[in-house]
């Protein structure tokens, strides 16, 4: 079957302290649990995290939807989002899957970035 990669990049620098961080946590919380409530989500969705403050941290590779734990988030000072943007760019050719002669490959990957834009 193919799989739908979802990577989520979260911005973790000092920005974010307080009601923004909260806010980050208990969304990606709700995402994934409603996600897991969704069979067809549960059968084609993988997703990943990345937070980035300063640096880019892989927190979750890609995984199965019913085995993903929401991370704990820190706050840090530092927005590395260009880091982010290139572990990214890394993660997706490690594991996105290519269309092969005789088989298709993975749904293109969906992007989705938390941030406060500061």
């Amino acid at each position: 079957m193919r799989r739908l990669p979802i990577y989520v990049l979260l911005d973790c620098s000092e920005s974010m302290i307080g009601t923004g961080m909260t806010g980050v946590q208990t969304g990606i919380a709700t995402m994934v649990r409603t996600l897991q409530q969704n069979p067809h989500a549960l059968e084609t969705a993988y997703l990943s995290f990345i937070t980035f403050d300063s640096r880019a941290e892989l927190k979750t590779p890609l995984q199965p939807l019913d085995e993903v734990q929401v991370p704990q988030l820190k706050v840090r000072p530092g927005t590395a989002f260009g880091s982010a943007l290139l572990l990214l760019g890394e993660r997706i050719l490690q594991e996105v899957r290519r269309n092969q002669p005789g088989s298709k490959g993975d749904f293109r990957p969906i992007i989705v970035l938390i941030t406060d834009g500061q």
